[in-house]
């Protein structure tokens, strides 16, 4: 299994995350548009200022399929940082083989990744949570 981040809005990588989002996330209203997504890799990486925020796609392949994926940020504001995850997901069928858990590994270690070169370490991690 290999880990890829998907940079590239109009990639095809962002159309499978998003068909894997539309089969964990049945209910349209706890789900964003694809075009959020889109516009997230377009715009969600920015600095203004002491205000910085990267935005982050990751997804879990094996064989050319995405088994699983997660969204995420990571905010910084002068000294303090903050890691906000948005998404994760996994296909029923692979349930219960760690990718979730790696999922999150990933997620963290690219959050304390963006940490190290900005110099700002989180001071939390909010989970963004959506109940069917």
């Amino acid at each position: 299994m290999e880990y890829l981040e998907i940079k590239n809005p109009d990639s095809e990588e962002l159309i499978k995350f998003y068909d894997l989002l539309v089969d964990a996330f049945p209910d349209p209203y706890s789900l964003e548009d694809i075009g959020i997504l889109k516009h997230n890799l377009i715009d969600g990486s920015w600095e203004k200022g002491d205000e910085i925020c990267r935005y982050h796609i990751i997804v879990a392949n094996i064989n050319q399929q995405f088994v699983g994926g997660t969204s995420f940020y990571y905010f910084k504001s002068k000294d303090m940082a903050l890691g906000m995850g948005a998404y994760l997901a996994v296909k029923k069928e692979f349930w219960g083989n760690g990718i979730g858990s790696k999922l999150i590994s990933v997620r963290n270690e690219t959050i304390l990744k963006d940490a190290r070169e900005l110099l700002c370490y989180p001071k939390g991690l909010i989970i963004q949570v959506s109940d069917p």
